[in-house]
């Protein structure tokens, strides 16, 4: 099923908490799409503090709220990121895809981000795929970068695993591949 990001159906309650009210399956689809929209956003804040509180979220068939706070929180202790257009894919050949924890990649992006101050991330279409029986999701995005180097757009399309465990969404692996330069 493909659902729209646009955070259709969802109001901000007096305490500024996003409410969202759907279906089961399409409110798990909504939150892990939104908890993914975050990683841009993060990125595209220059909001590297890992070490913050959790962002508050409570997740429930049929709704669920959050309110602002760290995404990176939202990442499995065992998560990697395997993709061909991040900043260090610069220096490598193009037949190498590196494989990075969470600080590594974080520490990438922000020196990519001070080399590149245009430096931006934006996702276009997503969808989600959700197997309730084992707890895991996967949302697809394709994804824009512009700035990086300047003039430059590049499309890729972006696979990030989810796992629940608990009651818990955690994202366990970020893998993409990069598109062709538009100029």
């Amino acid at each position: 099923m493909t659902y729209d990001i646009t955070r259709v159906n969802s109001s901000v309650d007096a305490h500024g908490f996003l409410m969202y009210e759907q279906t089961p399956i399409e409110s798990t689809e909504s939150y892990l799409m939104e908890l993914t929209h975050g990683f841009a956003d993060a990125i595209n804040a220059r909001d590297w503090a890992l070490d913050r509180d959790s962002m508050v979220s409570t997740h429930k068939p049929g709704r669920w709220t959050a309110q602002p706070g760290n995404i990176w929180q939202h990442v499995d202790a065992s998560y990697v990121v395997e993709y061909e257009h991040m900043a260090c894919a610069n220096t490598l050949p193009d037949s190498e895809s590196p494989t990075l924890k969470l600080r590594e990649q974080i520490q990438d992006v922000s020196k990519a981000c001070k080399e590149s101050p245009d430096f931006k991330v934006v996702f276009g279409d997503m969808r989600c795929e959700i197997d309730d029986s084992k707890g895991t999701a996967i949302v697809f995005a394709n994804l824009e970068t512009t700035g990086m180097p300047a003039g430059i757009v590049r499309q890729s399309v972006i696979a990030y695993h989810w796992r629940r465990t608990h009651g818990v969404w955690k994202c366990v692996r970020n893998r993409g591949i990069r598109g062709v330069d538009i100029s």
